[in-house]
């Protein structure tokens, strides 16, 4: 890990990806549920409304899902400050875009910033 100022510190890779599948687990059994509990189709849309709440939408007010939570992880800007709703939001298309390239991975290993 390494600095970006005195105070802050760049998250490890292990301990973002870690965060990742908390959260993926968290949704993942929660998702479980409400089909069982919704039978089908029924549950797609909240399903869908749960899946914009863990990530885009609670990155975007607190700065953190709940797997970057449990770690003591944040989501900052360039300056340092707390994400906002449209960088969270954009920050969210383009993982989703990511998943499908894997160039999340590539970028990663290789720039300094991770």
């Amino acid at each position: 890990m390494y600095s970006i100022d005195s105070t802050t510190e760049v998250a490890q890779k292990r301990l973002r990806i870690i965060a990742f599948f908390i959260d993926y687990f968290i949704f993942t059994m929660l998702a479980l549920i409400l089909i069982v509990s919704f039978v089908g189709h029924v549950s797609i849309p909240i399903i869908f409304l749960l899946f914009l709440f863990l990530w885009p939408i609670s990155e975007g007010l607190f700065g953190q899902t709940i797997g970057k939570r449990i770690l003591s992880l944040k989501v900052v800007n360039n300056d340092l400050n707390k994400i906002t709703m449209t960088q969270a939001i954009v920050r969210f298309i383009f993982a989703i875009i990511d998943l499908q390239m894997c160039l999340g991975i590539l970028v990663a290993l290789s720039d300094k910033n991770n």
